[in-house]
């Protein structure tokens, strides 16, 4: 999944937590959108900078047991009021669709090895890897779509197509909150 997917789901789950459950009400939509492309940024970061062995972007942060559970448990045990953001960072395996790389996923129940995603040798490698994967995966381009659907659900849901509602959720990362609608985090 492109990165603006990734950022798209993360907020449209969040906007149904809030809406439907009254969850996470003070959320940061900015740092939710940090938290959902956050394993890219690191794995990628890593493949690119050639500190690591493993030149896939889908290293480490993609992986289940070394960083996804961790991190979802220590937010739960030590700081819930960062849930939503620790969800957000989740939620990236479930839209890049990882069950797909369980080498990646379950690593190391596979071997000490990675899955073989592609190789990110370079900037143009990476986004060689991309159109390489809109080309190839049939479902890629619906999913995006989907992300698509869901920012502007959220820009109709949250009125951000009035400038002043803009500004404020950009300067905020709140979309304003409904009449009778309390937190129940």
């Amino acid at each position: 999944m492109l990165p603006l997917g990734h950022i798209a789901y993360a907020w449209g789950g969040l906007r149904l937590l809030q809406k439907r459950a009254g969850l996470f009400r003070e959320a940061d939509y900015r740092l939710v959108a940090v938290g959902a492309v956050a394993p890219d940024l690191s794995d990628k970061a890593l493949a690119l900078s050639g500190l690591s062995k493993h030149r896939t972007g889908q290293v480490w942060a993609h992986t289940l047991f070394f960083c996804q559970l961790p991190i979802l448990l220590t937010t739960l045990l030590l700081a819930r009021e960062w849930l939503p953001y620790a969800l957000a960072f989740n939620s990236h395996l479930l839209t890049d669709r990882m069950w797909r790389f369980p080498h990646t996923l379950l690593h190391p129940f596979f071997g000490r090895r990675f899955g073989n995603w592609r190789d990110l040798h370079s900037v143009r490698g990476m986004l060689e890897a991309y159109r390489e994967v809109v080309r190839e995966d049939r479902l890629t381009i619906p999913l995006e779509l989907g992300g698509v659907a869901i920012l502007v659900w959220l820009l109709l849901d949250g009125r951000l197509y009035r400038p002043a509602r803009l500004q404020s959720f950009l300067r905020r990362g709140q979309l304003a909150r409904e009449a009778g609608m309390e937190d129940r985090t």
